[in-house]
């Protein structure tokens, strides 16, 4: 992060104090005035843009790293919301979305296998738990879980909620955009000085 915005910082400076030079040099004129203001706000803007896109390359690797860190946990909450919605499954031919979300309660689960993590914490892996449509994964596996096949319907679940996370909440995290963006932030402010 700190080298992001070193190289941004330097850059658009360099840019800015050029066109500083550029404004002082020329026949002044209110046009190349108001340039000097759009290349100082783009170039704020730029810098800007390119510590938040790092942050969030940075927030998605810890997030990884954090989630992959968790096996045992994924592993027993999987298991746990096998053994809560078996009884939900069992006698009952269709079941609404309703039912089965009340019996995967996130906020319940986090607390109860995160318990050493700060509150803030725990929110935060409840909202990204909310983003998995476990209740349609569990649909999936209700075979096996009617069979009594337990461990193996939690293993099926684990996977197919690791698969989920990976495909759609982190995806492949890359910091190419923010490199992208340094040619761009200079070829913008070059052309307007």
């Amino acid at each position: 992060m700190l080298f992001v915005m070193l190289i941004f910082g330097l850059t658009n400076f360099i840019l800015t104090i050029y066109a500083l030079v550029n404004l002082f040099t020329e026949a002044f004129t209110w046009t190349r005035v108001g340039l000097f203001g759009l290349v100082l706000l783009l170039a704020t803007g730029f810098t800007l843009l390119a510590g938040y896109l790092t942050y969030r390359y940075i927030l998605l690797l810890s997030l990884k790293k954090v989630y992959d860190m968790t096996l045992e946990q994924r592993t027993q909450i999987s298991e746990d919301i096998v053994a809560r919605v078996e009884h939900t499954f069992s006698g009952k031919k269709e079941l609404s979305q309703a039912q089965l979300n009340l019996a995967v309660d996130w906020s319940k689960t986090v607390y109860r296998y995160y318990q050493g993590v700060t509150i803030f914490f725990q929110s935060g892996i409840t909202q990204y738990l909310n983003r998995i449509p476990v209740t349609r994964l569990l649909i999936d596996v209700k075979e096996d879980i009617l069979a009594g096949d337990h461990r193996i319907a939690a293993a099926k679940l684990r996977m197919s909620v690791d698969e989920f996370f990976d495909e759609h909440i982190i995806g492949s995290p890359s910091n190419i955009w923010t490199w992208l963006l340094l040619p761009v932030n200079i070829i913008v402010l070059y052309l307007l000085i």
